[in-house]
């Protein structure tokens, strides 16, 4: 294990105990405090670790800022991405429907490599029919779209 990964007994639930790395970290008064950082959230893991605790301080890295600001996922967002790596689409539903489409975007008729929805009625159980073949493209465009419509609340 190198010297700035976590040990095993302090963990930033939900993530791994292995996900923490040794970092310094600027203090308000000056000077520098040595504490443990999350790398999957970029958040501080318990306080402030003493200096006589730390093998070797020039050797520990900065703290991260840009994956302490990192915004974090919602749950919605997090279960969506999930839904798109469960076995049923990666392995069953996706295939069949750039095959069906012989891999054309049903919107632009370019190469399609991607599987866009024409209705979110049934979202998560969805039919072929709910389903077409899209370049990335087309894909990008609808979803900004989409998303763009909920914001501004055209969408309800």
């Amino acid at each position: 294990m190198s010297p700035g990964v976590r040990s095993a007994a302090v963990s930033c639930p939900p993530h791994p105990a292995d996900k923490g790395q040794l970092t310094r970290k600027k203090r308000l008064g000056g000077g520098e405090a040595f504490v443990w950082q999350c790398l999957a959230c970029g958040r501080q893991i318990g306080g402030p670790i003493s200096l006589s605790s730390v093998p070797d301080p020039r050797a520990v890295p900065r703290w991260n800022e840009r994956l302490a600001h990192r915004a974090q996922p919602t749950k919605r967002k997090r279960d969506y991405h999930a839904r798109f790596k469960r076995p049923d689409w990666t392995k069953r539903l996706r295939p069949t429907v750039l095959a069906r489409d012989n891999y054309t975007c049903q919107q632009c008729g370019e190469i399609a490599t991607d599987v866009g929805h024409r209705t979110y009625e049934r979202f998560g159980e969805e039919r072929l029919s709910d389903l077409e073949a899209q370049c990335r493209e087309c894909n990008l465009a609808e979803r900004e779209q989409r998303i763009t419509r909920s914001v501004l609340g055209a969408d309800r």
